[in-house]
């Protein structure tokens, strides 16, 4: 199964893209953190879902691995399609969705097209337990300081680095004092795969 692209976008909608990888398109509906800050003629990384049904294959774009597992998570919950889901985290962001799922606000959550009383219960009760490690991480990567200003596809590609070496196991208190280089080398167009490279050898290099 394919889960991730790399090429460069040859048009864009309201929430569609078409990633061209090697001469062909892939046509994907896309979470608003994955549009975010892309135009026509970017070379893009972007983690990938096809759901396949009777009659078609669609696929679904995100700008993270974790932001696609969490997609998972939503659509294993019954009533909740691909669409919901989307809808979902296009609506609230992947941290927002996490925090009004663990905290049990599923009136909030009906702000989601889609999203009524019962689906919003059901995604509650099923998905608050298991959405708990993710809320604990979004919390400690909000330790981290992260250098101001940039292009948002600078930050989205910063993020997706720094969420790599945490799950890695480092430190915020490391981390900020990498992500300094780690901004200059995105904003040259570095990918996310060799910002986390970058990140292991200059951390390697703090140690004493």
């Amino acid at each position: 199964m394919i889960a991730w692209l790399s090429g460069s976008i040859l048009e864009m909608g309201e929430e569609r893209m078409i990633v061209v990888v090697q001469d062909l398109g892939y046509e994907l509906t896309c979470t608003r953190a994955a549009m975010e800050g892309k135009n026509p003629g970017d070379r893009v990384e972007i983690f990938v879902h096809p759901h396949t049904t009777e009659h078609s294959t669609e696929w679904f774009g995100f700008h993270s691995s974790l932001e696609k597992t969490i997609f998972g998570r939503l659509i294993s919950v019954q009533g909740v399609g691909p669409k919901v889901a989307m809808s979902i985290l296009s609506t609230f962001g992947m941290k927002e969705c996490v925090r009004l799922i663990t905290t049990g606000q599923d009136k909030s959550l009906t702000g989601a097209t889609g999203v009524g009383k019962k689906i919003a219960q059901r995604l509650v009760m099923e998905l608050r337990e298991s959405l708990l490690p993710f809320r604990e991480q979004f919390t400690h990567s909000m330790e981290i300081v992260l250098p101001i200003g940039g292009h948002p596809g600078v930050s989205s590609m910063l993020d997706r680095a720094l969420s790599g070496l945490r799950n890695m196991g480092y430190r915020p208190q490391e981390l900020t004092i990498v992500a300094g280089p780690l901004h200059e080398a995105a904003e040259q167009g570095v990918p996310a795969a060799d910002l986390i490279r970058l990140g292991l050898s200059l951390l390697r290099k703090e140690k004493p």
